[in-house]
């Protein structure tokens, strides 16, 4: 059986191909946490065939009783340190953030940066806080997007100084939008919502201090109600290069 490719059948076919990756803003983030879970997924498989699971900062002392090498017996806080436990980062994250639903609708996707926080309580959880403020325009229109929130950082696995890790939270947000209101452009009230966070990434520990990797963050503040003017609604997407320092006090 042959199938005719005309005009018509050709666009329909690129419709079905553009229609999930480029109307829809929310796939990339889809694709990008398939991409981590993939990739967590394959270095766990990788950890089983060599019948090991690392974690960091373990099995690097070669004496079993925790003497240094001068022999001198280590402190508890050098033990955590070592051990990556205890341990205040902080951190700069710097990618694209995509907007999505009515925010879309008033401003542009743009380069924007973060502020980032953790607290390594264990081996496995971090407490976690995402600090942003970013403008976009377009056109006459904007959008101003403000947040502050907070969760827990669940590291799936440690693969020697690999790490993918799934992160959810909540927060507190502060919208606003300048819009276009019976031929009128008209700035929505500035008023605080709550919302949630959800995301994932990986991490690269270079050494005890410096941590490098990537990650992407879903935002969705709840609904803005206006006393003039329809309410504020929309979510956005963040997918940002990492750096962080730790320090401990």
């Amino acid at each position: 059986m042959r199938i005719r490719l005309n005009k018509k059948n050709c666009d329909s076919i690129l419709n079905l191909i553009r229609r999930p990756f480029v109307k829809h803003t929310l796939s990339k983030g889809l694709f990008i946490c398939a991409l981590i879970v993939s990739v967590s997924m394959s270095s766990m498989l990788l950890a089983e065939d060599e019948g090991k699971r690392p974690v960091l900062g373990a099995g690097k002392s070669d004496s079993s009783d925790g003497d240094t090498e001068s022999g001198g017996k280590r402190s508890k806080d050098e033990k955590m340190k070592e051990a990556g436990v205890n341990v205040h980062t902080f951190g700069l994250g710097l990618g694209e953030t995509f907007l999505m639903g009515n925010f879309d609708k008033h401003g542009d996707d743009a380069i924007t940066a973060d502020l980032l926080y953790t607290y390594s309580a264990s081996h496995s959880f971090d407490l976690f806080a995402d600090f942003h403020r970013s403008k976009h325009k377009k056109a006459q229109e904007k959008v101003i997007l403000q947040g502050a929130a907070a969760g827990i950082k669940g590291k799936m696995y440690h693969f020697d100084a690999f790490s993918p890790f799934v992160v959810g939270g909540l927060g507190f947000y502060r919208p606003r939008v300048t819009r276009t209101v019976l031929g009128n452009y008209v700035e929505s009230e500035a008023k605080t919502s709550f919302g949630f966070m959800l995301g994932g990434g990986l991490d690269l520990r270079l050494n005890k201090s410096v941590t490098v990797g990537m990650l992407a963050l879903y935002h969705d503040p709840f609904d803005v109600k206006q006393d003039v003017g329809p309410k504020v609604s929309g979510a956005y997407f963040k997918l940002m290069l990492t750096a962080s320092y730790a320090f401990w006090f």
